[in-house]
Order: structure tokens, then sequence, then C-alpha cells
């Protein structure tokens, strides 16, 4: 998404492109955080 993002020519799509990117890394911050949690309250579910 971030390389489609810098090299496409349409500034719609780049900035859509962007925004998704963004979008995901918010979410995968949430899932990680939720993720440490998890394992921390239940060790039996650490990798």
């Amino acid at each position: 998404m971030k390389t489609f993002a810098l090299e496409t020519e349409d500034q719609q799509a780049k900035t859509d492109f962007q925004n998704i990117a963004k979008n995901l890394d918010d979410a995968l911050q949430t899932l990680q955080g939720r993720q440490q949690y998890i394992e921390e309250q239940e060790p039996t579910y650490k990798q």
C-alpha cells in the first residue's frame, strides 16, 4: 500500500492508499496491544 501510494501519479489514489495504510498500521498496533494483554493475563496463550 505504502509503495503504491509513493509511486502513483493519481493524487486521489495516493491519498486513499496513504489513509488505508495508516488505518492498517493503527489496527495492527491495537491488535498487538490486545495480544500482549492476553499473553500477560493467560500465559498459556503465549507463543
